[in-house]
């Protein structure tokens, strides 16, 4: 056996150096719709590069693999290796020749053509597979139930049995829960259902589903053993022709839809955000709804990216969808109303929200300091001053008293006000609030009012709105900005 293996390697390895040093196989050349080829690259030389292959012609490669294999002849080494994936085609293509660089040279495979053939369904006494929808007229978006049905008779036991849902191109799809097994007339009977939304105007199908039964067969092996073997067969479904028609010109949602918006405040200080959170709930599916803008002159905004939200319930589905926004600006401003468009099967409907009106107040000055002069009353006498002499050892007692009484008083004073500025530096309301913040949003929030005191703060800021409203991962030292937030607001 060993020695048939070297001949193959030999004959393969001649073959290959004849015509070029590389080739390229296919197991099949004829297939069913829903069935797989193998294909399998091989290239001789000491250096082997092959280029990625993640797609061909628009199907997807799986089952990817690489092997490699060293013979000597006549002392001579020659290295094969093998590049081998598999692909789905549905319908006619030709493999693309594939370039391989071989010691240092690139080399191309030959192209070869594949031949996808339609399924029919299969006719079976024991085995049934159907599909069946609720409709086949349908719009744009317009929600279809599909039901697969599987059936076998009772009697008939199976090992094994793998199920290939159909493809269904152009549709959005989702499974539903799965029903229970039913029994009907002799057969078990299995049932999988699915919603599916068209995605484009025309003729769809929905094509052929499989499934591999795999039955035992009793039989005896070289030896005249009794054996037991899984033999499988494949049963096909019939496929569906779907007649779906363009939505109104205009419109690119279909359903039942409601639309709202909240907003935190109507009145701002300068520079402060709004928040504003858009929602948009209904039944249908928002999956390609087209996000919300804002448009206002000399306002900042920044906005999230959408959360899309779906919920099966009686069979429906149910969507939500959620854009939210920050507006910043240093004057008065409008928010525009949000318009959305839908069809629900029989007429256009516009759902809108109103314009909302936001006052941006100035922020509070800093307060200021008045001097409060006595009024003089006219009829009031002028105080008289009496000048008393006193000795020499009076001045000197009362000048002492007075070193010692001015010293004190300084000394108290200088301790009292240490302490009290000592105090008022550790008890800042702005270092505790920096302090507390969780967020960077609520960070954001504290520092707003003092956008335009320093170029520290400023920095600060941007790196904030980044961080929130464009995903920037910018690192802010909240004990360093604590401990100069006085320094940098010119307190």
């Amino acid at each position: 056996m060993q020695q048939l293996g070297k001949i193959l390697i030999i004959i393969l390895i001649f073959t290959i150096s004849l015509f070029s040093s590389v080739e390229i196989k296919v197991d099949k050349r004829k297939i069913i719709r829903g069935d797989s080829i193998t294909i399998t690259i091989n290239a001789i030389g000491d250096k082997v590069k092959f280029s990625k292959i993640k797609t061909v012609v628009g199907y997807d490669a799986f089952s990817i693999e690489e092997s490699k294999y060293i013979s000597m002849i006549n002392g001579k080494k020659f290295t094969r290796l093998s590049k081998t994936f598999k692909l789905i085609p549905l319908e006619n293509f030709t493999i693309p020749p594939f370039i391989v660089e071989v010691d240092g040279e690139k080399k191309q495979t030959k192209t070869i053509n594949i031949e996808v053939a339609k399924p029919q369904k299969t006719q079976n006494p024991d085995f049934d597979l159907q599909i069946y929808t609720d409709k086949k007229r349908v719009y744009v978006g317009e929600p279809i139930k599909l039901s697969i049905i599987f059936k076998r008779k009772a009697n008939k036991k199976i090992a094994n049995a793998n199920f290939n849902p159909p493809v269904m191109k152009n549709f959005w799809t989702t499974k539903l829960p799965e029903t229970k097994q039913l029994t009907n007339k002799g057969f078990n009977i299995h049932k999988i259902d699915y919603i599916i939304y068209p995605e484009k105007s025309g003729k769809l199908f929905i094509d052929n589903s499989s499934i591999e039964v795999g039955q035992i067969r009793q039989g005896t092996d070289r030896f005249s053993m009794f054996v037991e073997r899984v033999i499988y067969k494949k049963i096909y479904s019939n496929e569906i022709k779907i007649d779906v028609k363009p939505l109104p010109k205009g419109v690119k949602l279909y359903g039942n839809y409601r639309l709202k918006v909240n907003i935190d405040k109507k009145k701002i200080k300068a520079n402060e955000p709004v928040n504003i959170k858009v929602t948009l709930m209904g039944i249908g599916n928002i999956d390609d709804i087209d996000e919300f803008k804002i448009n206002i002159k000399n306002i900042t905004i920044y906005k999230d990216k959408p959360i899309k939200k779906n919920n099966f319930k009686d069979n429906r589905l149910k969507s939500t969808f959620i854009q939210k926004f920050a507006i910043i600006g240093d004057k008065d401003f409008t928010i525009p109303s949000f318009k959305i468009k839908f069809f629900n099967g029989k007429k256009i409907k516009i759902k809108s929200t109103k314009p909302i009106d936001i006052k941006v107040i100035e922020n509070p000055k800093k307060e200021q300091s008045y001097i409060i002069k006595p009024i003089k009353d006219e009829n009031q006498s002028e105080p008289k001053i009496v000048v008393k002499d006193s000795s020499k050892i009076e001045k000197i007692f009362y000048l002492i008293i007075g070193f010692f009484l001015a010293l004190t008083l300084f000394l108290i004073f200088y301790f009292i006000q240490y302490n009290f500025f000592e105090n008022v530096q550790k008890e800042s309301n702005y270092v505790k609030l920096i302090k507390k913040s969780r967020t960077d949003k609520e960070l954001l929030h504290i520092l707003i009012p003092f956008v335009g005191k320093s170029k520290e703060i400023d920095l600060v800021v941007l790196k904030l709105e980044e961080n929130i409203y464009k995903n920037f991962t910018h690192k802010i030292n909240k004990t360093l900005l604590a401990n100069n937030i006085e320094k940098y607001m010119n307190i």
